[in-house]
């Protein structure tokens, strides 16, 4: 039910059997009223306008009589109106029982069937089961709306997997760049139902955030052993060994035994284990440290003569170190603190070596020097490592970039995304969680973040070794900010429209739709601005995937003057357009998302009008052209640029697969790990 334009809608004729475009001939009808309206040319080549007033039509079929009607070869403008009669059919046409006897529902074509027939048939027809106009079943029905959907997706537990889309990972996410204002709720969506998730309480403080989830099994320590291990290993190598002193009786008498210059000379690691340890942080036991070391070596007899002798000493010592990093997080800065505690050394085994000076004291010698190199070598491990492993630690998480800014065409609007931590926390089965907030901020500081809190997101839906997850809260802060910075809007010229558009925006083709524009403006080129007046929506859920809601104003403008820089315009009329569209999201790189937005439908209103009252029903192909070859373009740009996801560089993300939950995106895939280079 609606309008036929046959100056712009023959285009979308297609044969129901093959789906080539074909010629209209004439209109049947059935089950509706219909008016044909036009502008036909009288005997005497003049201009005459046509209304043949509805007329009804009744459960049969009927088409256009040539003999009986103008034919439209007459016709200069020629449209077609058709809408539902007003009575109202008394039983379910699915299952034929009368439509009292349960819940009901209206299709957006206007007609009614039992609630549950007509869900059951859309799922298995995709159409009406009167008109065969498309249909899908959206949220439950929640508000009753049926739309256009092409999504393909496999049931994964309580998450959808797009198959189709074989790359992905953080958000940190583009037209993420195009997200949303507020959330969504039935009240202020027509076309799109709410997508129900839990809300964290609002007002919300940007630092207590949960936007995006990094979640990391016990596999991905890898990463952190390669940081963290070469810190310990070269912290153990250089270990500065206090000299020892002490004395001791020997067969020439009692004397005095130092231990100088004890310097380890290798360290190998022959054994490494990296864990999570619950509600704490990352475990790491060393099981066998290989140490070689040399010592200098004196003796001097204690009373008269003072005999003295000295030599050099060889140390083999195999340790066991294990340790705790401690990841708590900075409540000022918002970052993590890694903190090295509770390091214990033990000596598995020793081995001394005397070389020089009186062999035949070596015994007496080496069971001396044993226990004290010892607890040198243990008390200098578990001192000295906490200190400067610590400050290694800080000097690395201070050289990562936790503030983003965005790539083209929005790295000039001094925006960017703040993923510094907002929790952070390890369970006992295996994994690690790192909260960040996503929040796109103005590097100028003159506008507030977005203001309202984002919907809860799980841990983990997989098992796999790296769950990334942004919510809706992320996408929706991007669009506010790029509609704070007034980054939507753009107009269309002539120029701008493809060659597959019938139409020329001059007031010429509004002659007989709208005289009185013609007559204050003849002949005169016009020009449509788009800008939106409200941040773009989005809505992301198990069974939709990623929706967006975009509310624009058209303002339709005529050329007064062409010569100035810019043109001189003048407003004519003005259109409230709200569209939706579907987005695809897929990853440009480890490190990137993407999203692509594909045209569903839109709906028109008549928002004002300088040239006398308007029939929205004359302009909307006009306007659903507008926002297929303009509006989602212009939204495509920002979406394909993509945005940057809280990952590591350093990860190289493999076979990530795309998951939807009611509020979220999350990325599962398993990773490998490309060492960073020193």
């Amino acid at each position: 039910m609606g309008l036929f334009d046959f100056q712009y809608d023959v285009a979308l004729c297609q044969c129901p059997i093959c789906s080539h475009q074909v010629k209209p001939i004439t209109c049947g009808f059935n089950n509706c009223s219909w008016k044909m309206v036009g502008t036909k040319v009288d005997n005497s080549g003049g201009a005459m306008k046509y209304d043949s007033g509805w007329r009804v039509v009744g459960n049969k079929f009927i088409y256009f009589d040539d003999q009986n009607e103008s034919k439209m070869a007459t016709y200069t403008r020629l449209q077609i109106f058709t809408k539902v009669t007003a009575s109202e059919p008394d039983e379910c046409s699915v299952c034929l029982y009368k439509l009292n006897t349960k819940a009901t529902l209206t299709t957006p074509c206007n007609h009614v069937f039992h609630e549950e027939c007509v869900v059951n048939w859309a799922e298995a027809h995709k159409t009406c089961p009167e008109c065969h106009e498309p249909l899908s079943i959206r949220n439950e029905l929640q508000n009753k709306f049926f739309c256009k959907k092409k999504w393909k997706k496999i049931r994964v537990g309580r998450m959808y997997f797009a198959p189709s889309l074989t790359l992905f990972l953080l958000f940190a996410l583009c037209c993420t760049y195009l997200l949303s204002e507020q959330c969504v709720s039935s009240s202020s969506i027509s076309i799109l139902g709410s997508h129900p998730s839990k809300k964290r309480s609002s007002p919300i403080n940007p630092s207590n955030v949960v936007g995006s989830k990094l979640t990391l099994d016990g596999s991905t320590l890898t990463y952190f052993q390669e940081k963290i291990l070469p810190i310990v290993v070269q912290e153990i190598k250089t270990t500065k060994i206090q000299d020892i002193s002490q004395e001791v009786d020997t067969p020439i008498g009692h004397v005095y035994l130092y231990g100088s210059n004890i310097q380890i000379q290798t360290f190998n690691v022959n054994g490494l284990t990296v864990k999570i340890a619950p509600n704490q942080g990352i475990s790491i036991y060393l099981q066998d440290g290989a140490i070689q070391m040399t010592m200098n070596w004196r003796y001097k007899e204690k009373s008269f003569p003072h005999v003295s002798d000295s030599g050099t000493a060889d140390i083999r010592v195999s340790v066991a170190v294990s340790m705790l990093l401690q990841v708590t997080l900075d409540p000022i800065k918002s970052i993590p603190v890694v903190t090295v505690t509770q390091v214990q050394a033990n000596i598995n085994s020793f081995d001394l070596k005397l070389h020089g000076g009186a062999s035949w004291l070596y015994n007496v010698f080496i069971s001396a020097f044993s226990n004290s190199i010892k607890s040198a070598i243990k008390d200098a491990i578990q001192q000295q490592i906490p200190a400067t492993v610590n400050e290694q630690v800080s000097q690395l998480i201070a050289q990562l970039s936790f503030v983003m800014p965005l790539p083209a065409p929005l790295n000039t609007s001094h925006i960017a995304v703040d993923y510094r931590a907002s929790e952070i926390h390890f369970d006992a089965q295996n994994y690690m969680t790192f909260g960040t907030q996503g929040t796109f901020i103005d590097m100028d500081h003159q506008i507030e973040p977005y203001p309202t809190a984002p919907s809860e997101m799980p841990d983990r839906v997989t098992s796999q070794p790296l769950n990334i997850f942004i919510s809706d809260y992320v996408f929706n802060s991007a669009s506010y900010m790029c509609y704070a910075k007034q980054l939507f809007k753009f107009v269309v010229t002539n120029a701008m429209l493809p060659s597959t558009v019938p139409v020329k925006l001059n007031t010429l083709y509004f002659k007989y739709i709208l005289p009185q524009l013609y007559t204050k403006y003849p002949n005169m080129d016009m020009q449509i601005v788009l800008e939106a007046s409200s941040a773009p929506r989005f809505a992301l859920s198990t069974k939709s995937g990623v929706d967006l809601l975009v509310d624009v104003e058209a303002q339709f403008q005529v050329i007064t003057n062409n010569q100035t820089s810019p043109v001189t315009t003048q407003e004519v009329f003005t259109f409230d357009l709200l569209a939706e569209l579907d987005a695809s999201v897929s990853l440009l790189n480890s490190t990137t998302l993407a999203l692509n937005f594909t045209y569903v439908q839109s709906k028109f209103s008549v928002k004002d009008s300088q040239v006398g009252p308007i029939n929205v029903q004359w302009f909307d192909t006009l306007l659903r052209w507008t926002v297929e070859y303009f509006l989602v373009p212009f939204v495509n740009q920002y979406g394909k640029a993509g945005v940057p996801i809280p990952t590591v560089q350093q990860f190289t993300l493999v076979k990530p697969s795309i998951l939807y939950g009611d509020g979220y995106v999350a990325i599962s895939t398993d990773f490998t790990l490309n060492p960073s280079k020193r």
